[in-house]
């Protein structure tokens, strides 16, 4: 259990996946972070689902979450005065706690359960309900055209039949984006609704991987303004961005494993078309892996520093053990180092310049590098450094400005260390 509020009492406990690929999950994150209620979470994993969370969760799924109403509504069992019995008392010494599942009826219990919060869904709206409807039939057109590619069944018509459906769908809903009321920039005018929560986690993905699995670009070359403009919009949404919101790197490098499980036709395997999505999103993955010290778009802020140090020191071990992990369960095509020693050295000097930026006007410089022992220690170090940045995953494991300058320092790090070998 993790808690991703600096409050000491959260009011409610999410449960979701490990990975944070899960677009529903994704929903109630943000709705959480948009309200600003603290939360603790629960990973679960999907893979191996823990019998207690089976028991617990009538459908098996997430996301769920527990509304900690002891806490909720600022009393408890034991405030009740009376003449109980023992029985009643013990009852009543049980914290009042609900546990909802579906993302569409948590996002409608938090707007129940903080009325002081905005308002995310609006179902009283006929404006809501005509933007859901639309983004709905954009949805589901997105599905049916991404992995046509696997269904041998449909010939080159129905695979363009298919694209055409999408693009329509995407074009009703930049017209629905550019009609709105208070001419946007979301969904239903100037500010987020639960329209923009619904629909992000997929239009994220999309944005990201469709170009390159595809060859679709989602706004058209620009020509799509008012889907551009929802986009630039949510870039500069905060609540989305800091933590929720996953990094072009990241659907990039999962691009791949996402086209093998969904994208496979079952007993005859991947056709052409989808090994060869395959093949252009590791190159495109592998690409971005030159630009981490490029400048991104992300603002200059000592806080995503703290954070990334922060997660670095916590997970110290783990991070050691995976960036030299002969036996990798995920990303095998990713060289892993020998030397534990060595990546344990290089993180904490990492972690150290991390710290140490909270004074500096730029992460630019790097501060300490560790001394080697020998040419092929130094040559571990530098690989460890690698790994890591590679093995990054946003937002599994961070938000997106502290992965950013996480990755940016582990390989100015590592192209420092390569210097001195020369």
């Amino acid at each position: 259990v993790s808690s991703e509020s600096s409050s000491p009492t959260p009011l409610v406990t999410l449960y979701r996946d490990t990975n944070g690929w899960c677009p529903f999950c994704e929903r109630v994150w943000l709705a959480l972070h948009i309200k600003n209620i603290p939360y603790q979470e629960v990973l679960v994993n999907l893979q191996d689902k823990p019998a207690w969370f089976l028991a617990m969760v009538p459908t098996g799924l997430v996301p769920a979450v527990l509304f900690h109403d002891d806490l909720i509504n600022n009393e408890s069992s034991s405030s009740e005065k009376g003449n109980d019995d023992d029985e009643d008392k013990a009852a009543k010494a049980q914290p009042e706690r609900r546990l909802v599942w579906e993302s569409l009826d948590i996002m409608k219990e938090l707007d129940k359960s903080f009325p002081d919060t905005p308002r995310l869904v609006q179902e009283d709206n006929a404006d809501y309900m005509e933007a859901r409807s639309i983004a709905t039939s954009m949805t589901t057109a997105g599905f049916q055209y991404a992995y046509a590619g696997k269904n041998k069944t449909l010939t080159e018509e129905d695979k363009a039949s298919k694209k055409d459906e999408f693009n329509a769908a995407l074009d009703k809903f930049d017209e629905f984006l550019g009609q709105n009321k208070d001419a946007g920039p979301f969904a239903l005018g100037s500010s987020v609704s639960g329209i923009d929560v619904e629909i992000v986690p997929v239009l994220e993905r999309w944005r990201y991987q469709m170009p390159i699995t595809n060859g679709m670009d989602i706004t058209d070359g620009g020509r799509r303004k008012c889907i551009q403009r929802w986009y630039d919009a949510m870039d500069q949404f905060e609540p989305y961005i800091n933590r929720v919101k996953g990094d072009e790197y990241s659907w990039t490098a999962v691009a791949a494993f996402f086209v093998r499980i969904f994208g496979n036709s079952g007993e005859d395997g991947l056709t052409d078309e989808m090994q060869e999505a395959i093949n252009r999103a590791e190159a495109a993955a592998d690409a971005l892996t030159k630009k981490f010290t490029q400048p991104d778009e992300y603002p200059i802020n000592t806080s995503f520093a703290i954070e990334a140090a922060s997660k670095i020191i916590a997970n110290h071990k783990a991070i050691v053990s995976d960036c030299t992990n002969a036996e990798p369960k995920s990303q095998k095509e990713v060289t892993r180092a020998n030397d534990a020693h060595a990546a344990d050295m290089v993180l904490r000097a990492v972690a150290n310049n991390l710290l140490m930026q909270q004074t500096q006007s730029n992460g630019d410089s790097v501060l300490i590098s560790p001394k080697f022992d020998s040419a092929d220690q130094s040559k571990d170090a530098i690989l460890s450094a690698r790994t890591v940045a590679t093995r990054l995953c946003v937002p599994r494991d961070m938000g997106g400005p502290a992965a950013s300058v996480l990755r940016r320092e582990l390989v100015q790090t590592a192209d420092y260390i390569e210097k001195t070998l020369v």
